[in-house]
């Protein structure tokens, strides 16, 4: 899926193969609701212009997420501003030099051991001179929660708004 209407739409699709179509309508509007609320609760006490976000893929080379993926709208979600949303491209790749330029409040990325993903960045060339990088705002997310699409959802929004809530 590359979007949450590719989602919900397979979730449909899902049901008419099974012939479970009034099931997968009610998970879909179960989902639709757990989600909204973890959206509330992580917005709780924000306002616009929200914080940029940088959602790392890859560090070598950097790729993240562009405008209307689904990975964008899980930024939202959680009150963030994927600091790539105006490219067209859904999974770019992008260079340090555009990372740099629009110096990202966050950087969003799978969890390993905690603390070795900011560990891992510091040491390297160009990003190591990122401002969040030099303050420590690196997230640090379950890779389940980030890997794909689907019902998990809310729990990524919620265990992004936890690390960051941590920072």
């Amino acid at each position: 899926a590359t979007d949450t209407t590719d989602l919900f739409r397979n979730l449909e699709r899902a049901g008419v193969l099974v012939g479970r179509v009034a099931r997968a309508d009610s998970l879909a509007r179960a989902l639709r609701a757990d989600l909204a609320t973890a959206s509330r609760e992580a917005c709780a006490g924000r306002s616009p212009p929200f914080e940029s976000v940088l959602l790392v893929l890859s560090s070598d080379p950097p790729m993240t997420a562009g405008r209307g993926t689904w990975m964008t709208t899980l930024l939202d979600a959680a009150c963030l501003r994927n600091a790539f949303d105006d490219v067209a491209s859904p999974w770019p790749t992008v260079s340090m030099e555009a990372i740099t330029a629009r110096q990202p409040h966050w950087i969003l990325t799978s969890m390993a051991t905690p603390g070795q993903r900011l560990d891992a960045l510091r040491s390297k060339p160009g990003w190591r001179g990122l401002d969040a990088v030099k303050a420590g705002r690196v997230l640090e997310v379950s890779g389940d929660l980030l890997a794909r699409a689907g019902p998990s959802l809310p729990d990524a929004v919620r265990a992004i708004d936890a690390a960051r809530r941590a920072i």
